[in-house]
Parts: structure tokens; sequence; C-alpha cells
């Protein structure tokens, strides 16, 4: 049963006496405890980096100008260090600048008499960068606190600042939140695939999404919203990652890169990765895919393509309807875009490889491929007496019999009316 916050940070409490202590810290002995590698800016529960040069200029205008700043909030431990809990940024900023890693805007107004303007540290007077480095931060050390309760005051501190959905998951507890990162350090993401970085956590929150519509896939196409994702968090802490749907998701962003990682398929923008993961996933479980990387990737290249082109297309007269649907429900996440979106891409799959067979020698035609064969007839009728069939009511039927070793694949498949088909398979 979930405990609500209350309760969560009481045990916590009750676990181990906590202590939280102010303390002084000047700004140089921060930077020294930064080199000493006494200083963790990126423990777990942490955003990455956030803040713009032009943030971490005004946070070094404003120690000049002898502004305060709000606290530091540092979690000890072992040997003297300390895991930043609040003001990772500002930290950061301060360690950065002390090493000459970026300078003041070059439109800066003078500290008093000084001219700083387009400086780095080392070009500062010597009475600035001794202002600097005594600059006083009120630091609170909490001594004694669990992972538990560091996230959730982790939650608390930030509850008014812009952290993003993926960065707030990161202090969710359970195992979940390790699981992601392990899918998110996936080649697929670290081997330059994608046409996206994994800064803000944009790779964690690929991952999670991932994650979930597989953990989800019995129910179909799921919305992958923010809610959502935090009670799959919350709701399933003790997940093994040898879940069913860890497996999946490995097993399909495997797939791909070993079908992507030489080729010169272009890079993929966040919305393919969700919508390819989810359509190999889906593929691996219904047809037989082994050995046929090079010809996913040449689908891949050769759909991409053509939307570029579609897209490029000026004249909207000569443009491809289906292609320019699918750009525009590439703009949004929800149930009925990706809907979209997978069909499309799973029927253009289908009909570039229409020897695909399905698992296991299956004799039922998928779906998608049922959509197809009635597609490939080129008229509503049956193919051998000609009467009218509808969608719904053809039977997809083997050319090659399944009997006979012919494979359950597009280009086997015909359209029969049921006399036909049940005619067929009484003789």
């Amino acid at each position: 049963m979930k405990r609500n916050l209350k309760q969560s940070v009481t045990a916590s409490v009750s676990a181990l006496k906590t202590d939280c202590n102010a303390k002084v810290m000047s700004a140089a002995s921060l930077h020294d405890r930064w080199k000493r590698n006494k200083l963790n800016l990126n423990p777990e529960f942490q955003r990455d980096e956030a803040w713009t040069t032009s943030q971490k200029q005004l946070l070094i205008d404003s120690l000049l100008r002898k502004f305060d700043l709000p606290k530091f909030y540092f979690r000890e431990q072992a040997n003297d260090a300390y895991d930043v809990v609040d003001g990772q940024q500002r930290s950061r900023a301060i360690c950065e600048y002390f090493d000459n890693s970026f300078a003041l805007p070059r439109k800066a107004e003078p500290v008093g008499e000084h001219e700083v303007k387009g400086k780095k540290f080392d070009g500062l007077p010597d009475d600035l960068r001794d202002r600097l480095r005594d600059a006083q931060l009120t630091c609170m050390i909490l001594q004694n606190y669990s992972d538990e309760l560091i996230d959730e005051l982790f939650l608390r501190l930030q509850n008014g600042t812009p952290l993003n959905p993926a960065e707030k998951r990161k202090a969710i507890g359970g195992n979940v939140r390790n699981i992601v990162a392990e899918i998110a350090a996936h080649n697929v993401f670290t081997k330059g695939l994608c046409a996206y970085t994994g800064a803000r956590s944009q790779y964690l929150d690929t991952a999670a999404k991932l994650l979930y519509q597989q953990y989800r896939v019995a129910d179909g196409m799921v919305d992958i919203r923010n809610s959502s994702l935090e009670d799959f968090y919350r709701n399933n802490a003790e997940m093994s990652d040898t879940h069913v749907s860890v497996v999946r998701t490995k097993r399909a962003l495997d797939f791909i890169y070993k079908a992507l990682n030489k080729s010169s398929v272009d890079r993929l923008r966040k919305y393919m990765v969700l919508t390819l993961v989810y359509l190999i996933a889906k593929m691996q479980s219904e047809y037989d895919l082994s050995g046929r990387e090079k010809d996913v990737c040449k689908t891949l290249h050769s759909f991409l393509l053509k939307k570029a082109e579609n897209d490029a297309e000026e004249d909207e007269s000569k443009k491809d309807r289906a292609f320019t649907a699918f750009h525009e429900n590439a703009r949004n996440d929800s149930k009925e875009a990706m809907e979209e979106r997978l069909a499309f891409l799973e029927q253009y799959f289908l009909s570039s490889m229409p020897d695909l067979a399905s698992r296991d020698s299956a004799r039922r035609f998928t779906n998608a491929q049922r959509t197809l064969i009635w597609l490939r007839n080129g008229s509503p009728h049956c193919k051998k007496c000609s009467k009218s069939v509808t969608q719904d009511t053809f039977h997809a039927d083997h050319i090659k019999s399944w009997k006979s070793g012919g494979k359950t694949s597009v280009d086997n498949g015909q359209v029969l009316c049921e006399q036909c088909n049940l005619k067929k398979g009484a003789s």
C-alpha cells in the first residue's frame, strides 16, 4: 500500500536520528571541496546541469555586489564528503567561474570603481577576486538522512522551481528509476542515433515512456502523461529488471541499434524513437524478425526520406496526405496521435517487407497484415469468384496453403469470400 508523504517522512525520521545544522562556508571553501571531489553535484535525485551561461553570470554578479543567496542544502557523507541536495546550479556556477570556464557579460555594469565586463575570474582585480573567495554561503548540513528522506526533502525544496517532470521522477523512490536510468544508457541514446541530447533528463524521459508503454502493452497504446508515469514509478517500486516489460524494451532497442548503428539513416527525433521502439517490440512479438536488420534499416531510411521530401514540398496538392498526417501527429504524444503514427509506420514496414512471416509459423494473419492484403487486392471483390466483400468480412487466405508450407505473410495472402475460402479448405 502506498504511504502518503507524512507517513513516509515520519518513518524515515524515526528509523535513525537525523540532524540539520547551519554552517557558513566561503565560496573558496566550496570550490576547494569540489576540486578535492568532496562535493557531489550529481546524486541520483538531482537534475542535470540546467543553467544557461547568462544565469551563471547573474549569480556571480550577485556575489560581486554582495547580494544574499538562498541557503544551500548538503547531505553529509563518509570521509567528509557532501551530496548537494539543493543549490546544485549555484554551486556549479561558482566552481566553474573560479576555474575560468566562463566570463561575465560584455555589458556588465562596473562593480564600484572596477570594470568587470567580459572578465573571467583571473582577469578580475585582486580585491574583487578576494570578495568572491570570501563570499559567505549559508549551508544546511544534513546528517543521517536516509535516501527516502532526502528524496522527500528534495521534492519539497524544488516545489516552486521549474524542474521538468523527468527530473522530478528521479526523486521518486523504488527500482523503476534505476531501470529507467539503465535503459537511458542504451547505445541507441548514447551512440549518436538520436537527434536530441540527454540534457535535462531527456533520455530518461524517453526511457520512462518506452518502459511504461511496454508495461501497459496489453491495453494497446496508452497515454504517457506525467501523472501516469509518476503512478507507475510509485506503484512498481519493487519491479525487477527481468520483468517482461523491461525485457521487451531492451530487446527492441538492441535490435534497432544493431540495425542502425553503422547506417546513414537520419538521426531519430524523440517522437520517432517512441514510435519505432513500440513498433519493433510489437513486430518482434508477432513476426519473425531474425536476420532482418538490414531490411528494417532500408525501410526506415526510405520512410524518413519520403517524409522529408513530403515535408519540403511547397505545393499542397502534391503532398502525400498520409505522410502529412504523420508529420502533424508528430507534434504531440496524445494516445490518438501515437496510435495513428504507429498504424501508418507499421503499414509502411509491412508493405516494404511483404514476405515477413508471422512468428512460430502462425496460421492466422495479423490485423495489420489483413489491412495490407485488402489494400493490395485493389478492389472489394473475392479473388476467385468476384463476389463483393467488405474489409471487415473478407477472409484472408494463404495463396500457397499453410499446410503446404506457405508463409503467413502479406505476399502470400489474398482476399476471398467466406464461401470460396471454406470450399478451398475442404478440398
